[in-house]
């Protein structure tokens, strides 16, 4: 018998001895409470399943997949959200910049380009919020 995915496999060992140290209590003191009986159930029911999967080297293979791609779309979602907040960010301190120096030279043009700025800072914004409603409405 050959381990072929360890994190699985002690993640599979910690919910069956939890299942079997809830059932274990439950025996010794002759007590059902609801939750140490969902405890073991759940425990009972979960780590048996993963303990077998850690010993296939087929569903450990899928496994390592899904963890991959999961993991890859995690960091394309952060990545992504931390270049537009980046770029939110970078284009309000500019249009404030242009503003000021603007205001202050009394040159219409480079105020032009500050509003600029502040008028793509403001799209973002209604954009993010727009995002929001939409996927809190569709999940």
């Amino acid at each position: 018998m050959k381990i072929y995915h360890r994190k699985n496999f002690a993640t599979g060992l910690f919910f069956t001895a939890l299942g079997l140290a809830f059932l274990g209590l439950m025996l010794a003191r002759w007590e059902f409470p609801a939750k140490w009986v969902f405890w073991c159930l759940f425990g009972l029911t979960l780590g048996p399943g993963i303990l077998a999967r850690s010993l296939s080297r087929e569903a450990s293979r899928q496994d390592r997949v899904e963890e991959r791609d999961e993991r890859n779309r995690l960091i394309d979602m952060k990545t992504k959200g931390l270049a537009f907040r980046l770029t939110e960010g970078i284009s309000y301190v500019l249009g404030l910049l242009f503003l000021v120096s603007g205001a202050l030279a009394k040159d219409d043009s480079i105020v032009a380009l500050g509003l600029g700025f502040i008028l793509t800072v403001t799209i973002a914004m209604f954009a993010e919020v727009g995002a929001w409603f939409h996927y809190e409405k569709k999940l």
